[in-house]
């Protein structure tokens, strides 16, 4: 049984059970304690929350679903770098995302158990891949993950029970962490532990020590791989144009085997790669998305009609941020639209100008199917199916230089 607790001021808080069905309620229940938090610690302002699809809003908005991601657009800006490949590589799975031209890829729609979510998110790819995941043996073959060993036992090398290698072992038995000073020397790794529990595998496939954990490495290095290629190579995107972002606890080490095979020439590794990702949630901005169905072809479509919604949808998300206190100046919007050649089942969101011009977001979708499926008809008749409008909020950006 799965059990999430959080903690406030109350240093034994009541775990929820999160194995229960009606997860949703536990969520909401969840979120309203972490909400009182605040006025119990003394802290000011309201608390905020960062949504799948990388935005930051109040705690009193309605939502279902919340989630938190994404830390490479804030990378973008401090470093100039507007393509990123931003890989997560933690003790039970390896995230990925892309941020192009200095933007998150946001997706409009999800599957959640089978079932599919029409939401904006950010377009993460998850698998199976940590520094927990085991080493085992199918048919005299060896294997790494997805099974994991979580936090609790956790590696070998952690001494708390755990008894099959795992990929921190691994890094540990080929020297590649520090048995003194992980944990900045908080945590002793038990080194011969992880030893053993290689050997025993290794002796079962007749390979010495050595060339056992050299191979539970570059089992784990091909899985991430290839799920690299799938957000980029399998969408049409050249991972070449982008620079490789490793965080996580295990991330960095792991990166400079994954460019050379996807031939990226940069790699960046954050300073404090272990807790970037809550670094990223603070570089968001506060963002409200509105959307208005629009099955319209573009051929004989008056732009003046388009402007028309978006002004209503621009009204709809400037309410919304009045009503948290936000003023004018701060308020800025982001306007895209649903595109799809007539006849299609799926469609292709793209930037739309203002004012709207509509040959310019034809070009702009045609560019877009180019790029993502490798082909385009600019001769085929086009129509629009949603317009979007994101209202957004200028903020300080947090960056950290240390010294």
């Amino acid at each position: 049984m799965r059990r999430l607790a959080v903690q406030a001021r109350d240093p034994t808080p009541e775990p929820y059970d999160i194995s229960a069905p009606d997860r949703a309620t536990v969520v909401s229940q969840l979120l309203t304690d972490v909400s009182a938090s605040p006025d119990r610690l003394g802290v000011s302002p309201y608390l905020r929350f960062t949504r799948s699809d990388w935005a930051s809003l109040r705690e009193s908005t309605p939502l279902t679903l919340t989630a938190a991601d994404l830390v490479g657009a804030g990378l973008a800006d401090a470093l100039d770098r507007r393509n990123l490949l931003c890989v997560d590589m933690g003790g039970t799975s390896f995230d990925l995302s892309l941020i192009v031209n200095g933007q998150p890829n946001v997706s409009t729609e999800t599957e959640l158990e089978g079932l599919p979510v029409l939401m904006p998110l950010v377009d993460i790819h998850t698998i199976g891949a940590g520094g927990g995941s085991l080493a085992w043996l199918e048919a005299g073959a060896l294997r790494v993950g997805p099974q994991s060993a979580g936090a609790d036992p956790g590696p070998v090398c952690y001494g708390h029970g755990g008894t099959a290698p795992t990929v921190t072992d691994a890094n540990l038995f080929l020297n590649r962490l520090d048995p003194a000073y992980f944990l900045g020397g908080r945590m002793q790794l038990d080194v011969e532990g992880a030893r053993r529990a290689i050997h025993e595998v290794a002796s079962q496939v007749g390979l010495d020590d050595v060339a056992l954990a050299e191979g539970m490495l570059a089992i784990i290095n091909a899985k991430m791989a290839d799920a690299m290629r799938t957000i980029t190579v399998k969408q049409g995107i050249d991972p070449r144009d982008f620079s490789l972002v490793a965080f996580g606890g295990a991330g960095p080490m792991h990166a400079v085997w994954l460019a050379r095979e996807l031939e990226i020439s940069e790699v960046i590794v954050p300073w404090s790669p272990g807790t970037f990702s809550a670094w990223g949630m603070l570089q968001t901005d506060i963002r409200h998305d509105v959307s208005q169905t629009f099955y319209r072809q573009l051929s004989g479509l008056d732009a003046g009609e388009v402007d028309a919604v978006y002004e209503s949808l621009s009204q709809q998300g400037r309410d919304i941020l009045h009503g948290e206190g936000v003023p004018d100046d701060r308020i800025y919007f982001l306007r895209t639209a649903d595109m799809r050649y007539v006849g299609q089942e799926y469609s292709v969101t793209v930037g739309v100008d203002d004012p709207v011009d509509l040959d310019r977001v034809a070009q702009h979708f045609h560019d877009a199917h180019r790029t993502r499926y490798g082909h385009a008809t600019p001769d085929a008749p086009v129509e629009c199916v949603n317009l979007r409008l994101a209202a957004m909020v200028t903020g300080p950006r947090l960056l950290v230089h240390p010294q």
